[in-house]
């Protein structure tokens, strides 16, 4: 039983005219065909499709200051045919902060649109598709976290960055897959409130038993909360003692309790590529489909990919076509604004201000966030609580900035599960 990739993105005849130079395109189709590294499935004639478009779309961004970045859930003819970096949302809103280019098009859901506009309010942020959402960063809104606020009144706030801006507002500190348990237990006082994800939050119980009590709120990602230790024992037993499980942090607490691994999508990626190439070759991912298209496209040796694929359909949702749209033409909507009569930023915890400044300080880069709606402040740069160390190399450049990279072979794929229309695991 191995792991089934989801299908390649469906798109109409391509009706653009082929206007270029015929070598050039055929160039275009190999240099993708390489890239994406998975010759079986991204075909030569497929490659050809799209060519044209990546083509147009690489042109367009030099032409109109454009840094275009894409989260490692996004298909692979964006992750390796258009993306300039490539990874978790906060290191992508921090490479393209720091990008010369005046306009960012984030390839992602609209929350980590929203986080890349905080972090650089004076560039254009363009969000390509505003009908993807996020069903861990829907499931909680502003009242929630005010309501929780009220009822554990001077409590700290830490929020999972796979909030909205609305909700980061209300919060005290945002935190990311990688530094979450080290951020929380530095926070002052005996009780801290997590929001959103109960599944992170009860990892996060479990870290912080008697230091802290943790109140979570109840959301999850759909894509994680897939996965049940039932199953991952299942494939183990399957497998055998050579399977390593590498499983993302808002996953269950069962199936992390069965992981060998936990860490962010980029420690995914780079922890199952090193069990390559020191001949560990069987490797589940509990995760989205689309850490493992990374892994086969950014490793030169075998791979034996295990278990479900879970496809995002809000990830999956931005194709090359609205791309290159957005660029020509944005519309209102794929233009991000922090509204709510503007965004003021602040250091938060005004009581334990100190405290809260001395551990960004111990921890290494980074300060507490706080997102306080009310008149535009733009004073400083804000950034979310990141350690030292933490979410290095998480931006991937792609083609055009980094190196290649090829896989010759792989793989075993079977068993996808796509959740746009419910969720179930083929067996």
């Amino acid at each position: 039983m191995v792991l089934k990739l989801p299908p390649l993105p469906q798109r109409n005849d391509l009706v653009h005219p082929l206007s270029e130079d015929i070598d050039e395109l055929d160039n275009e189709a190999k240099r993708l065909m390489e890239r994406i590294g998975q010759k079986m499935r991204w075909s030569l004639d497929a490659c050809r499709t799209i060519a044209p478009l990546t083509l147009k779309i690489n042109r367009l961004k030099k032409e109109k200051d454009v840094i275009l970045i894409a989260h490692t859930y996004q298909t692979p003819d964006i992750v390796y045919g258009v993306a300039d970096a490539v990874g978790d949302s906060y290191t992508l809103s921090k490479i393209a902060r720091d990008a010369p280019q005046s306009v960012i098009l984030f390839s992602s859901v609209r929350f980590m649109a929203e986080t890349a506009k905080i972090v650089s309010p004076h560039k254009t942020v363009l969000h390509p598709s505003p009908e993807a959402g996020c069903s861990l960063s829907d499931g909680i809104t502003a009242q929630d976290v005010r309501d929780l606020k009220a009822q554990y009144p001077g409590i700290p706030v830490a929020c999972y960055i796979n909030t909205t801006a609305a909700v980061k507002a209300e919060c005290d500190v945002s935190v990311t897959s990688s530094n979450y348990l080290q951020i929380c237990e530095r926070l002052p006082g005996e009780r801290l409130i997590f929001v959103p994800d109960r599944f992170m939050g009860a990892h996060l119980q479990k870290a912080l038993a008697g230091k802290k009590e943790v109140i979570v709120f109840d959301g999850e990602c759909e894509v994680h909360a897939v996965f049940t230790g039932d199953k991952v024992r299942e494939w183990k037993q399957r497998i055998g003692e050579n399977l390593t499980v590498l499983a993302h942090p808002e996953c269950s607490a069962e199936v992390l309790e069965e992981a060998d691994f936990i860490g962010s999508s980029e420690k995914l990626i780079h922890e199952a590529i090193r069990l390559g190439v020191e001949g560990q070759p069987d490797v589940m991912l509990i995760t989205e489909c689309g850490t493992a298209e990374r892994v086969l496209a950014e490793t030169e040796v075998e791979l034996n990919l295990y278990g479900a694929c879970v496809m995002c359909r809000y990830m999956k949702a931005t194709q090359l076509e609205d791309i290159l749209q957005a660029m020509q033409n944005p519309r209102p909507d794929q233009i991000i604004e922090i509204e709510s009569d503007g965004i003021g930023v602040q250091v938060p915890l005004s009581d334990h201000r100190d405290l809260v400044t001395g551990i960004a300080e111990e921890l290494g880069e980074g300060l507490l966030l706080a997102v306080k709606v009310g008149r535009v402040v733009v004073e400083k740069t804000v950034q979310v609580a990141v350690l030292a160390g933490q979410d290095v190399g998480a931006g991937r450049a792609a083609d055009g900035i980094g190196a290649e990279g090829i896989l010759k072979k792989h793989a075993l794929i079977r068993d996808s599960v796509d959740i746009r229309g419910g969720s179930n695991i083929v067996e």
